[in-house]
């Protein structure tokens, strides 16, 4: 049975007999896909996108209550994280909370007043 949760199933519980596969750490792979799309790296830039654009876009779409509107919203984020990527500083904030930055700013923005 697979609970619904805003439309996504949510992961079924971890059987003890699977196996358990170790993953690079999260933060230090968005770093480097980031630093390689700066680079010009199209696949790092796709598997950046992949990565992070599910919670961009549930963030956008809280803020803006539009899918269509948050679609545009996420699609000018990405364009501006793939011109300015040179931007990110490793130091001061992770790829993902950069990302949703530009994002949540860019929501912000686009909403209409009321």
């Amino acid at each position: 049975m697979v609970h619904l949760r805003r439309g996504r199933p949510l992961p079924r519980e971890r059987r003890s007999d699977a196996p358990v596969v170790e993953q690079a750490p999260v933060l230090a792979t968005l770093t480097h896909l980031l630093r390689d799309a700066g680079l010009g790296d199209r696949q790092a830039f796709s598997r950046l996108y992949d990565e992070t654009c599910p919670s961009l876009f549930d963030l956008v779409l809280r803020v803006v209550r539009d899918p269509s509107l948050a679609e545009d919203v996420v699609r000018a984020t990405y364009v501006e994280v793939w011109t300015h990527s040179g931007r990110f500083q490793e130091t001061s904030q992770s790829p993902l909370s950069w990302i949703i930055g530009l994002g949540y700013t860019r929501a912000l923005a686009s909403r209409s007043p009321i």
